[in-house]
């Protein structure tokens, strides 16, 4: 296995998913929310849900619905997302 060349490529692909990402807050922020810039706020969500596997303990105090509930409060707030709003499900749309 070439592993600078696997590298790349998963720079590449992290790379674009970020931009993705920045992308889309970019239409769904309001325009009024020119305190967050999308790029940071895009690298931080993804560094935030990439890195769990580093330190989560499924067998820890905190099981798998609190970790989510906690990252999903986090990445709302960032966002200036009231956390108390009930999260849209298909449903919901």
């Amino acid at each position: 296995m070439n592993w600078p060349e696997t590298r790349e490529n998963y720079r590449v692909i992290a790379q674009c998913d970020t931009a993705t990402l920045r992308r889309l807050l970019d239409e769904c922020l309001p325009e009024s929310r020119t305190d967050i810039d999308t790029t940071i706020a895009a690298n931080l969500i993804v560094s935030m849900l990439s890195s769990p596997y580093r330190w989560y303990d499924p067998h820890g105090p905190a099981g798998i619905d609190q970790l989510t509930e906690q990252i999903t409060v986090a990445v709302r707030r960032m966002l200036g997302v009231d956390p108390a709003v009930p999260v849209p499900t298909d449903d919901t749309r």
